[in-house]
């Protein structure tokens, strides 16, 4: 199974506490992507529990072989 981070889906955000909430997705040719607890990004290392995850197929690779999919997935860290 082929999978990668699509980094134009890195999004960061900072709550007053100084806890980040990092969203992210990874392309995959398979449902069973594996979602990352730890993301290095702007030379931080984030790391942090999973708070929620959620796959789909993209649309127009039905046909395909693999089909691909997109699994979103957002995770609360510190740095």
């Amino acid at each position: 199974m082929a999978e990668f981070i699509e980094c134009e889906s890195l999004s960061i955000s900072y709550s007053i506490a100084g806890i980040a909430t990092v969203n992210y997705t990874i392309l995959s040719t398979g449902t069973g992507a594996s979602p990352y607890s730890s993301i290095n990004a702007g030379n931080q290392n984030f790391a942090g529990v999973i708070t929620n995850v959620y796959t789909q197929m993209i649309e127009g690779t039905e046909g395909a072989d693999p089909p691909w999919y997109e699994t979103h997935v957002t995770l609360i860290a510190t740095t």
